[in-house]
């Protein structure tokens, strides 16, 4: 019984070895970064950014603060206003990377995908200021990963990726008015 305990623990310790040993002398995996970028999933949660529609870009937030308020970090502050519309915009949008812990609440919440985390791996910075992205930043950010067809970690989740959600939304407000009886123009 000694014994058999013992063989078993030198041919596991053998076989940990032998492993060791074959990774030692293969050849790595390290890729040369900035000539050749490593391979980020689509659904890699990455730097903020500010998405808009396909057609105009036209800001999609609408400034509810949903994102603010859900976020567990406590990383997002925003302050919203009227234009001539009467319609709620941004006014101002910071996020601070330094206390974000990228889980992906805020686009989780957002209710028409405004922000969205993009799949930017390389934003570093050796100053804690630079670390606070404030909304041209974001805009340019989201127009960028827009650019590259990214639609988010989360991808299209309202539609079939071919209408826009601005339109969606006038759907929506069409039947909200056909909901409560009103007529609506078809």
């Amino acid at each position: 019984m000694i014994l058999k305990s013992v063989y078993d623990g030198i041919k596991g310790l053998i076989a940990g070895y032998a492993v060791t040993i074959t990774k030692f002398f293969s050849r790595g995996t390290t890729v040369p970064y900035p000539e050749k970028t490593p391979f980020v999933s689509e659904r890699w949660r990455g730097v903020h950014g500010l998405f808009f529609t396909d057609n105009r870009f036209e800001e999609l937030c609408v400034s509810c603060h949903l994102c603010a308020k859900v976020c567990p970090s406590v990383c997002i502050t925003m302050e919203g206003s009227e234009d001539y519309l009467q319609r709620k915009r941004l006014k101002r949008f910071d996020v601070d990377l330094g206390r974000c812990i990228y889980c992906g609440y805020c686009e989780e919440v957002c209710p028409v995908d405004a922000i969205r985390l993009t799949t930017s791996h390389d934003y570093v910075s050796r100053d804690r200021a630079n670390l606070i992205l404030h909304k041209e930043d974001l805009i340019e950010i989201g127009k960028s990963a827009m650019r590259r067809g990214e639609h988010g970690a989360l991808g299209i989740r309202r539609g079939d990726g071919k209408k826009v959600v601005y339109q969606e939304n006038r759907n929506l407000d069409a039947s909200f008015k056909a909901l409560s009886g009103e007529r609506v123009k078809r």
